[in-house]
């Protein structure tokens, strides 16, 4: 199965901050641009993790992201950007701005112009810049050291027919989700039986019910 193992996922926790989140972001991409050689990068760029997002939980600002799309133009292949999520409608438009300069070579003005529609949406400041928050950042380095080896193993196998040896935070990973899987269908079986004796005992409650009636009635 060439596509086996293909998937990283970096599960980073709440109040990842700029410095954190570049630091993986760099490890991931030197990482997998190495095992794959890609002839081609498509980067979707979603304004969740941006300080402020309703629904999200970092402290990114959109520097931050200027930083992480300049290390896949490094790269120095074709590259497609996208946009994606995002749930503060401001900042998704504040960010989207300035990767759209950053794409074309140029830098963003730091004030937004006062002929943009909808100038006013942007008080109080109307600079162009999302800034970072200060959420506590709960990522700290032993977390990430075990991120890294993870995806260093993940990557190792990718794309591989047969087991190798994989590393014991990897296994760990892997051993724990069949646990997991393990336990919720060892629950949904006892579940099953104890709905099964239920059953059983109703039967048996209504069948002396009506033996008991039958008898009265003799």
């Amino acid at each position: 199965h060439e596509g086996r193992r293909c998937v990283v996922n970096v599960p980073l926790k709440e109040g990842c901050d700029d410095e954190t989140f570049l630091h993986m972001f760099e490890f991931v991409i030197g990482r997998a641009s190495t095992r794959f050689r890609p002839s081609m990068v498509v980067l979707q760029c979603g304004a969740d993790s941006l300080h402020g997002d309703p629904l999200g939980e970092f402290n990114l600002s959109s520097s931050g992201y200027v930083r992480c799309l300049q290390v896949v133009q490094q790269l120095g292949v074709p590259l497609l950007v996208l946009g994606g999520g995002g749930y503060n409608p401001v900042h998704v438009a504040k960010l989207w701005t300035i990767l759209t300069f950053t794409c074309g070579g140029k830098d963003a003005p730091a004030e937004i112009p006062e002929a943009c529609p909808d100038y006013e949406e942007y008080a109080p400041d109307f600079l162009l810049e999302v800034r970072p928050g200060y959420r506590k950042n709960y990522n700290d380095e032993s977390y990430l050291d075990m991120l890294r080896k993870v995806i260093e193993g993940s990557l190792r196998l990718c794309g591989e027919e047969e087991e190798e040896e994989e590393s014991p935070e990897l296994q760990s990973t892997i051993e724990g989700d069949k646990d997991t899987r393990r336990a919720e269908e060892q629950g949904e079986v006892h579940e099953g039986r104890r709905c099964k004796e239920g059953v059983r005992e109703e039967e048996e409650v209504q069948e002396d019910t009506s033996q008991e009636e039958q008898s009265e009635t003799c």
